[in-house]
């Protein structure tokens, strides 16, 4: 507050006594921790643009934040706090939830329905380890109930807060998870800064919830400023639309705002002769009633005006050049409406055309017999015969094949059904039972998970490969019993080998283990170290005697296929921003595994568990984001150009067969799965698809602990209907 006698008063409004509470702790505290900031894309890469601009980006190398917020390493993890499914995002960026964790949430919470304020901090709980805490601010009820229909100049910025919490807050936030340790009050938090509490009491005039200056100021040289800015702007609007009119060229429209918007920026240069000299003066209260009415923040009304106008700047340019190049892409299309059923199916049916029509309209002439092909030395091979499963399963002329036969694979994922700690031994024999009696004749398993829940691996207290280079026997023997018992129901598996994503270790793991936390992922592909590593664990599997059937692996039908990971492909724009062909990173490190693989078992087909990306797409047609080459991989090159790859994991083309691996929807998104998984199961039909596995069916109903998502279902729920048709027409052809 100000001197006594001085005849200066002022208030402090909740803004900047808030960011001034917040910052003299968040400054401090992030020199040695990860940082996770967690919003919408548009949001997330404004905020880069702005800390670029003002010299407080990333520091060389992108692992750590500058100031202001200096973090042992910082990642944006790009989400909408209000769809049920963000933390998804903010695991596969790597997040522990395993250790403690200090969630800040200021500014947010009015801003979000009742139920997405609940639902946010309910899920936060449950990501939460011991130890963890969650600062941060919200309204009361009945402060939001005061404030609404109160005129203000504010009162656009208030029509948008929704949420308030009680008055006491501490039951509601403890019915959601959360033990509450402290209230703060802005008193209190003037208090806690060494400042008089006196100053967040409202004046008479002051709306509710806000404070106002009970002395005026003398802003002249503010107000001159404001008004110079605002009409140079206006003129510079007017002048840019009439020559965009007379030249009929958007692009000389932009060019003349572009020269106003220069103009007025140089109205902030100091020592111009409009640059507003006038310091802000505080005037006695006797002279108060003589000055203005209100003060105009000159500093911050440019600098918000200028936004709106960058913003809607850089939108009318990306407008332009998507309609000169045609690309009119209806998912890109934001609306603050909710699309329709019919446009959300649309968009469904659009991407997946997409990527047929590109698989499609490729001149590939490499069609070939490549298991028979394939010229690398194998060892001897066994009877071929488990349980049910009688021959091994191979790729001829496009097709699968057993016993000459052409053979098609319809399934579901169950990639849990291998992990001791989720499944009994009674449970996985339950499983086979239940998956085969409805018709499925192939499950995709994980075969692998590494670590004890590290940051990497948070489901799996029961690892095969606890450290790196050491297997865990009594994991792998359950690996050992899923194969018999599937054996036993004439099921054969998918085995996965590694994962990009972060559950159950993966690739993360074993960068991590090599090159310490904070190493790009990419490593996984490029180390030789590493790659060493990866190797020793296929050819532990590979070369593993089952201790229930007394059979090797290799000489096992019941694997349909080994598959080289899960999802594999690079962060996006990896390999351009290394000097790297789009997709050579990958297609060098598929050839070198799969030929690993042939190496030790010529017996089973390998996949690459690829999701279908290309380098190849038309900038012309929708969804260009699938075949950019931003992910790192080359569908062709590492699926069909493979002699060691037996099997694509999308997509129909002639030469090799084609499985859709996975397919699924998050529930909801549509009223109902079965709409769409006829179609694009229809589509997999017409265009020769050799298999399908549904992302995924549970072989019972209820609740089954870390596994349990918006796109998983049961036999009886939503999309079930779907896939025991496909189950059908797999029993149909291989009959």
């Amino acid at each position: 507050a100000a001197p006594e006698g001085s005849g200066r008063k002022f208030k402090v409004g909740p803004m900047a006594l808030r960011t001034w509470w917040f910052d003299q702790r968040l400054l401090t505290l992030l020199e040695s921790v990860s940082w996770y900031e967690v919003d919408r894309s548009d949001v997330l890469a404004a905020k880069r643009h702005a800390l670029k601009k003002n010299g407080a980006g990333l520091e060389p190398g992108h692992t750590r934040k500058a100031y202001p917020l200096l973090a042992g390493s910082w990642k944006g993890v790009e989400a909408d706090l209000e769809e049920p499914g963000w933390w998804e995002s903010l695991l596969a960026s790597g997040f522990d939830p395993g250790s403690p964790v200090v969630w800040l949430a200021e500014g947010l919470l009015m801003y979000l329905e009742g139920k997405s304020v609940a639902s946010l901090l309910s899920t936060i709980s449950r990501l939460s380890s011991q130890n963890s805490a969650l600062l941060t601010m919200s309204l009361t009820e009945s402060m939001l109930n005061r404030l609404s229909g109160v005129r203000s100049p504010r009162a656009e910025l208030i029509a948008t807060w929704k949420f308030g919490c009680p008055t006491d807050p501490t039951d509601y936030f403890a019915a959601l998870g959360w033990e509450v340790e402290s209230i703060s009050t802005r008193a209190d938090m003037a208090t806690a800064l060494k400042l008089d509490p006196e100053i967040c009491q409202k004046s008479p005039s002051a709306s509710p919830g806000g404070a106002e200056l009970t002395a005026r100021m003398d802003f002249q040289g503010q107000r001159l400023s404001e008004k110079l800015y605002v009409a140079i702007l206006s003129l510079a609007g007017a002048v840019a639309f009439l020559v965009g009119y007379l030249t009929q060229s958007f692009a000389n429209m932009l060019i003349a705002f572009s020269c106003g918007v220069g103009i007025s920026l140089l109205m902030s240069v100091p020592d111009w002769p409009i640059y507003n000299k006038h310091p802000i003066k505080w005037l006695p209260a006797s002279e108060a009633p003589r000055a203005e009415a209100k003060q105009v923040c000159y500093t911050q009304c440019r600098t918000e005006t200028l936004a709106v106008w960058l913003i809607m700047t850089a939108l009318a340019m990306t407008c332009q050049a998507a309609e000169y190049c045609a690309c009119r892409d209806t998912s890109s299309i934001q609306s603050s409406d909710a699309p329709s059923e019919a446009e959300l199916e649309s968009i469904a049916r659009a991407r997946f055309q997409v990527q047929i029509n590109q698989i499609r309209n490729l001149n590939y002439s490499g069609a070939g017999d490549y298991a028979t092909t394939n010229s690398i030395s194998t060892t001897s091979t066994g009877p071929g015969k488990s349980g049910l499963n009688d021959g091994f399963v191979k790729a001829k002329n496009g097709d699968l094949v057993l016993n000459d036969r052409r053979w098609y694979a319809a399934g579901t994922n169950a990639f849990y059904a291998a992990q001791a700690d989720l499944l009994s031994p009674d449970d996985v024999t339950s499983l086979m039972a239940v998956h085969a009696m409805k018709g499925a004749n192939v499950l995709r398993v994980f075969a692998f998970s590494d670590g004890y829940g590290t940051q990497q691996n948070i489901l799996t207290p029961v690892p095969f490969q606890p450290r790196l280079g050491e297997y865990n026997e009594e994991a792998l023997k359950r690996l050992d019993f899923v194969l018999a018992a599937a054996a036993a129901k004439g099921i054969r598996l998918v085995l996965t080998l590694t994962n990009y994503w972060p559950f159950y270790g993966g690739q993360r793991f074993y960068v991590d283990s090599v090159k310490g936390t904070g190493a790009p992922q990419e490593l996984f592909y490029t180390d030789p170290e590493i790659r060493k590593y990866f190797k020793d664990y296929i050819t532990k599997l590979a070369t593993r005697t089952n201790t229930v059937t007394g059979q090797r692996y290799v000489d096992d039908p019941t694997i349909l296929a080994w598959q080289l990971g899960n999802e594999p492909r690079t962060s996006n724009g990896y390999d351009s921003s290394n000097g790297l062909a789009p997709g050579a990173l990958m297609t060098a490190w598929t050839r070198e595994m799969s030929a690993h693989i042939k190496s030790l078992d010529g017996n089973h087909m390998v996949s690459t568990g690829h999701e279908g990306f290309t380098t190849n797409g038309d900038c012309c047609n929708g969804h260009t984001w699938l075949n950019n080459g931003l992910t790192g991989t080359d569908w062709v090159a590492s699926n069909l150009e493979d002699p060691n790859v037996d099997f694509a994991t999308l997509h129909v083309y002639p030469g090799k067969p084609i499985v859709l691996e996975e397919y699924g929807m998050e529930e909801g998104w549509l009223s109902s799965r079965n709409t769409l998984f006829d179609f694009e199961l229809s589509e997999a039909r017409e265009s020769g698809f050799d298999g399908s596995l549904v992302w995924a069916v549970l072989h019972r109903e209820g609740y089954l602990s870390g596994v349990t998502t918006n796109f998983i279902f049961d036999y009886n729920g939503d999309g079930a209907r779907a896939v025991l048709d496909e189950y059908q027409r797999g029993k149909s052809i291989n009959a």
